[in-house]
């Protein structure tokens, strides 16, 4: 037998890479299936069809929120802060479709790093009555693996992420998703 090379050649560490995956997703596909729905795992970086990370944060108003208490309900998760124009112009969609959704649709805003006094001044200018959370040191920001923001998840009442948008989303396509999480 001929030896081994001291180390793997370029066009052979991406064949290694991609059966490395294969194997994962396979080995993963496989405990999932024994589990049974009820078995859906949380993940360290949240993926669509899996459970959303739980977690309980205080609201700017002082009180808390915990996302499990939810469940039941379709949720729309937006990380955001005020410091973020995108964020800023995604707003007004947001608390307009909280309002037309009202009773189907609960809509979270988890900010990055700010204060209540800052997160109370922005919900008052835009005048925002849906809950929003203050991740002061960016612990759910990176539970939810947010490398960007905006970010919004979107988790059907069984607490499963339906779909994320990283990014900016307009209103049509925010209703879009919404529609698509409350349909059957």
């Amino acid at each position: 037998m001929p030896p081994l090379p001291a180390y793997i050649p370029q066009t052979q560490r991406g064949w290694l890479a991609v059966l490395l995956a294969a194997v994962l997703i396979s080995v993963g596909g496989m405990a999932l299936q024994r589990g049974g729905a009820s078995a859906l795992p949380t993940t360290a970086a949240p993926r669509v069809g899996f459970l959303a990370p739980d977690f309980t944060l205080p609201t700017h108003t002082g009180d808390e929120l915990t996302l499990s208490d939810l469940r039941g309900r379709a949720i729309v998760l937006n990380f955001w802060a005020t410091w973020c124009a995108p964020c800023r112009v995604e707003t007004p969609y947001f608390q307009a479709l909280s309002q037309q959704y009202v009773d189907e649709v609960v809509f979270v805003g988890v900010n990055q790093g700010e204060t209540a006094v800052t997160i109370q001044m922005f919900a008052d200018n835009y005048e925002l009555t849906y809950p929003l959370v203050l991740d002061e040191n960016s612990q759910i920001n990176r539970e939810y693996a947010v490398f960007g923001l905006p970010t919004t998840y979107f988790i059907d009442a069984d607490g499963v992420i339906r779909h994320v948008t990283p990014g900016a989303i307009n209103q049509a396509v925010l209703e879009d998703q919404i529609k698509a999480l409350l349909a059957p």
